[in-house]
C-alpha cells in the first residue's frame, strides 16, 4: 500500500511542480524597442495566440502555410526566472511538435518583463544585461 501511494505521489509530482501560471490568462499588449505593437492571448485552455500588424498566429487552430496547427504554452514557476516554453504543434500528426521559449518575471499585477526567443528549439534562461529585441513588457489588456 504504501509503494501504491508513494507511486501515486510520484506520478502527481510534475503538475505541481510546473502548474500553469493562470495570472497570465487573459490580454497583453506589447511595445518593443522598434515602437511597434502586438498582442499576446493567453487563454485557460494553456493555448497562446499572437496578434501583430493584423496576423493572428496561434491558438486552438490556425493554417500555418497549408498546415493545420496549434499554438501552446507552459510555465515553470520553480525556476527564478520564471520559464515560458510555447510549443507548435501539427494537428495532422506529419510534423514534430517544435518548442521555443524563455524568460519572465511580474513588475506588478498589469505587467510582465518578457524575453523570448523566436527561434524553434532554443530558449533562453535569463534576461540580457543589455536591451535585446527579444526583450519587451506586456501590459494587462
Amino acid at each position: 500500500m504504501k509503494k501504491l501511494l508513494l507511486l501515486l505521489f510520484i506520478i502527481s509530482l510534475p503538475d505541481i511542480t510546473i502548474a500553469q501560471d493562470k495570472n497570465l490568462i487573459g490580454t497583453w499588449k506589447i511595445i518593443n524597442v522598434e515602437g511597434s505593437t502586438a498582442e499576446f492571448i493567453f487563454d485557460s485552455e494553456d493555448y497562446i495566440t499572437m496578434i501583430s500588424g493584423g496576423i493572428e498566429f496561434g491558438g486552438k487552430e490556425f493554417d500555418l502555410e497549408g498546415i493545420k496547427a496549434s499554438l501552446k504554452y507552459e510555465t515553470d514557476q520553480t525556476t527564478t526566472p520564471f520559464k515560458l516554453i510555447y510549443r507548435l504543434i501539427d494537428l495532422s500528426g506529419n510534423l514534430d511538435s517544435a518548442a521555443m521559449g524563455g524568460v519572465y518575471r511580474y513588475i506588478n499585477n498589469d505587467k510582465i518583463l518578457i524575453r523570448l526567443n523566436p527561434n524553434l528549439g532554443q530558449s533562453y534562461d535569463e534576461f540580457s544585461e543589455t536591451n535585446d529585441s527579444d526583450t519587451f513588457v506586456l501590459k494587462r489588456q
